[in-house]
């Protein structure tokens, strides 16, 4: 049986992690009570989420996948301020790599953890685990199971059959209590999946649990969907 609870704030991943203590209890509960974390985020580009993780909360594993090398998800992080939020692009300006734009992101007053100052260690921690290659054959290849799976801005650009493939294959990296973040832009889009079709699909194939939806309109949803009932906030 799944919980379903809607609210309507939006919020992006990074927004999301960066304060689950005061903002988001549940998740802080349930990611707290897990530590240290196994995380992976699929179709990370930039992997901003992480990089909040590794500040809030203790962490074994911070995996990011992308289809992009490194080189590659810069650029298109970088075409991506200039075009929705030209106003930042200063504040990023000639960086080359993920640790340019750790450099930049991460102000050291918002966490208790120090900032990461050397490149070779910012390396080993993020760069050394990330995985240029495709979501579908990564997660066939993938052997470890994760406390949280992320897919921020990714499933929606997959159609109904990739989905259906994808999801599984998802929940059988998910350790038991694990939790998924999905961030999904409704495109209205022929080729890709809709987000009442692909929330009818994560309902079927993850059938108990409790489901969190955000929104900031029709178009933004932000689900949290938890595989633990005592998570639910009696409010």
């Amino acid at each position: 049986m799944v919980s379903i609870k809607k609210h309507n704030i939006y919020l992006d991943t990074t927004d999301l992690l960066k304060n689950p203590k005061d903002d988001y209890p549940i998740l802080y509960k349930h990611l707290i009570n897990n530590e240290p974390l196994k995380v992976l985020d699929l179709g990370c580009n930039i992997p901003l989420a992480l990089f909040l993780l590794y500040h809030s909360f203790e962490c074994d594993i911070l995996k990011g996948v992308d289809e992009k090398d490194q080189m590659n998800c810069v650029n298109y992080f970088l075409n991506f301020k200039k075009r929705v939020d030209p106003l930042v692009m200063h504040k990023y300006s000639n960086a080359n790599c993920f640790f340019d734009i750790y450099l930049r992101m991460i102000e050291v007053s918002d966490f208790e953890k120090p900032k990461i100052t050397e490149r070779d260690e910012f390396d080993k921690i993020f760069c050394n685990s990330f995985v240029q290659e495709d979501i579908e054959n990564h997660l066939n290849g993938e052997t470890e199971k994760y406390d949280l799976i992320i897919a921020s801005d990714v499933l929606h650009v997959f159609t109904k059959n990739k989905v259906q493939t994808v999801l599984p294959k998802i929940k059988s990296h998910i350790r038991e209590n694990g939790l998924i973040l999905i961030r999904f832009h409704d495109e209205n889009n022929s080729d890709h999946i809709d987000y009442e079709s692909f929330k009818k699909l994560l309902l079927q194939e993850f059938n108990s649990g409790d489901l969190f939806e955000y929104s900031k309109d029709s178009k933004w949803q932000h689900s949290i969907f938890c595989n633990i009932s005592n998570l639910i906030d009696s409010q």
